[in-house]
């Protein structure tokens, strides 16, 4: 069975890798992360692959998380972020083309 492009990401995530997460996103993508909003954190923009990389490659410098995925429903998952004692509910949308992440958007998602 092939893993879900969404899979991927979140094991990149857990993996702490921005080279082989940037690798999952076309060259001219789209990321927008708001989903740590709801702690006080700015929202995270990176347009294009190289901007990902170096984008995460901050994040995970400053910010050692890991991802919990919860389900994933055609392009849409629901995961947990865990940061120290924090835990930030999240939606993830996914646009794909050609098997790569065309555009993610990352949106705050209440506990249930």
């Amino acid at each position: 069975m092939t893993m879900h492009i969404l899979e991927k990401y979140i094991e990149a995530m857990n993996a702490g890798d921005a080279d082989k997460l940037a690798l999952l996103f076309a060259e001219d993508c789209a990321f927008n992360d708001s989903g740590s909003r709801p702690l006080g954190f700015p929202d995270i923009n990176a347009e294009g692959r190289e901007a990902v990389r170096k984008t995460f490659a901050g994040v995970f410098a400053k910010v050692k998380a890991k991802s919990e995925m919860l389900s994933i429903d055609g392009n849409e998952m629901k995961y947990n972020v865990m940061i120290g004692k924090y835990v930030v509910p999240c939606t993830g949308i996914v646009e794909e083309e050609k098997g790569l992440i065309k555009k993610l958007t990352i949106i705050p998602r209440e506990q249930s």
